[in-house]
């Protein structure tokens, strides 16, 4: 049985386009069941001489950010369109050509990348609406200054999204958002993943459209948007006060450098009984250093033949690439020589291991070469051969099994393209078996939009009858902490979790991040990330060169 097309009318200031609308657009046509089949220009908005200097100040500021951060503002390079539309209709507003287009014609959508005022006529033009993508909170509909205001008050996460417009509500709907971590360092290091995010936001909304063959997609995004309106440049006193923090990173940096400081993620365990939700005190548990050459992160348990083994990733910083390592411990709690178990030319981390009948599966993070690879132990625990490549052509992160409800379910976090950040968008799919080629990605994907709790954090546990996701809390930085949510709904058509727990570390404290949680019976495993000064003793470092 056919299907209509999704008709889109594209509303825009001129032929020329940020570099992440273009790949938006690319997108849209690349869609079954979508046609564009109009597009208008409406020219730039009319600003005041203080508008003016402040997009001019606002400009300056990020090019000495990206200058500074060797960070290229790529995001916003400003290409024509043209060679996208092909044979579409465009006229200018207020053309005989646009009036007839409103007035005779029916879209499903309109969809207004300009920064001006709605255009009124077009509020009932379209049966799903006027769409907009927003900036930071609702009514902001430029990205000029976006993420200037949370960076000067060193905020942690800032939103982004879709909210609709139409002739039948007051106001707008947010049918679109997700939570983007604010660099503490660097604004251009925020910006321009959060603009390569934003050009999945239209495709993911008309998915889902399509796929309930619904005139709308409420439900699917918050039921209103962020507070705000539409007032998004910030003023002087908010550029100064961002421009105010480029001196202090400056400060830091020297005293780092002449300390030897850098980071060091090290092991910690213990053999507490497990408490779900609530986490342990990392003070109490046992620190495994690696020697200083080297970090040791993403511990897994592995129970096997009346021992338990710990596989994680190892990165010696000379070859600047991780690798599978395994340790094994003793019923004293003291841990044996650790040693490779598995390595490859690209980067190795997150050795998720799962058994299935009666065999040992290892499906560690290979993103570096765009698969999902799954490797079978022929010799436990030493010896690991390949057996599929899951996925390919992706870039997957953390990805993490679980067998529930005659299902096996796949967690991973993925980015569409290299810009993005990989912390912040959580996928679900779902197979008849873990080594199946053919894994059927949830309607509701991406399940997770948020730095703070998207990315996996070790295996899923159940504990007292309740299912628990552990995800990595990397609004701010990488690392930041460890969230724990009940998994309240886990079907081929709904996903639903609750946060319950979180455990977020400070860069002043004695460990500055953890980011997963590995259990097993009587031992609990995580990893911490710790200031290493090899110049200075810590407790000669003054406050301030913690960071």
């Amino acid at each position: 049985m056919s299907v209509e097309p999704i008709n889109i009318a594209l509303i825009a200031e001129g032929e020329y386009l940020p570099a992440w609308q273009c790949l938006m657009l690319e997108r849209l046509q690349a869609m079954p069941g979508v046609a564009l089949v109009a597009v208008i220009f409406r020219g730039e908005p009319h600003l005041s001489c203080a508008s003016r200097i402040q997009g001019c100040l606002l400009a300056a500021l990020q090019w000495l950010d990206a200058a500074l951060f060797r960070r290229p503002l790529s995001a916003q390079y400003r290409r024509s369109m043209l060679n996208l539309l092909g044979d579409v209709t465009a006229c200018m507003v207020g053309s005989h050509r646009y009036q007839q287009l409103v007035q005779a014609s029916s879209v499903d959508v309109v969809l207004d990348l300009g920064a001006g005022e709605l255009l009124p006529e077009t509020l009932g033009w379209a049966e799903q609406g006027v769409w907009r993508h927003f900036y930071g909170k609702s009514g902001c509909h430029t990205a000029q200054g976006l993420t200037v205001a949370e960076y000067a008050a060193g905020q942690d996460e800032f939103l982004s999204g879709v909210e609709r417009f139409s002739s039948s509500q007051t106001g707008s709907k947010c049918i679109w958002q997700v939570g983007n971590s604010v660099d503490q360092v660097s604004l251009s290091r925020s910006l321009e993943p959060a603009l390569w995010k934003m050009a999945d936001f239209v495709p993911q909304c008309l998915a889902r459209v399509a796929n309930r063959a619904s005139p709308a997609c409420q439900g699917y995004g918050a039921e209103a948007s962020p507070s705000g309106n539409g007032c998004c440049r910030p003023g002087i006193p908010v550029l100064l006060k961002a421009l105010a923090r480029y001196p202090a990173f400056l400060w830091r940096k020297l005293c780092q450098q002449l300390s030897g400081f850098e980071w060091q993620w090290v092991l910690l365990l213990g053999n507490q009984q497990r408490s779900l939700p609530a986490f342990p005190a990392l003070e109490v548990l046992q620190c495994l250093i690696p020697p200083p050459d080297r970090f040791w992160a993403d511990p897994m348990l592995v129970e096997h033949a009346g021992g338990t083994w710990l596989f994680f990733e190892e990165l010696i910083y000379a070859q600047g690439k991780g690798h599978i390592a395994c340790m094994p411990i003793h019923t004293n709690g003291q841990c044996g020589e650790p040693f490779t178990v598995l390595e490859r030319p690209y980067h190795l981390s997150y050795p998720f291991i799962f058994q299935w009948q009666g065999q040992y599966y290892m499906l560690p993070e290979s993103a570096e070469n765009h698969t999902l690879e799954l490797y079978r132990c022929e010799t436990f625990p030493h010896h690991w051969v390949f057996e599929k490549n899951l996925m390919e052509g992706v870039d997957a992160y953390d990805a993490t099994l679980l067998e529930h409800a005659g299902r096996w379910w796949m967690f991973v976090n993925m980015r569409k393209h290299p810009g993005e950040s990989p912390h912040e968008t959580l996928y679900l799919f779902h197979a008849d078996n873990p080594l199946s080629s053919t894994w059927q990605p949830h309607p509701q994907n991406p399940i997770v939009s948020s730095a703070a709790s998207a990315r996996p954090a070790g295996p899923l546990v159940t504990e007292g009858g309740v299912l628990y996701r552990p995800s990595q809390h990397c609004a701010g930085w990488y690392g930041r902490g460890i969230n724990l949510h009940v998994v309240c709904q886990l079907d081929t058509q709904v996903y639903r979790e609750e946060l319950v727990s979180r455990q977020v570390c400070t860069q002043d404290g004695q460990y500055a991040g953890v980011h997963t949680l590995a259990l097993a019976e009587g031992l609990t495993v995580m990893d911490a990330m710790r200031p290493v000064y090899k110049r200075w003793s810590r407790q000669w470092m003054p406050g301030w060169c913690h960071a």
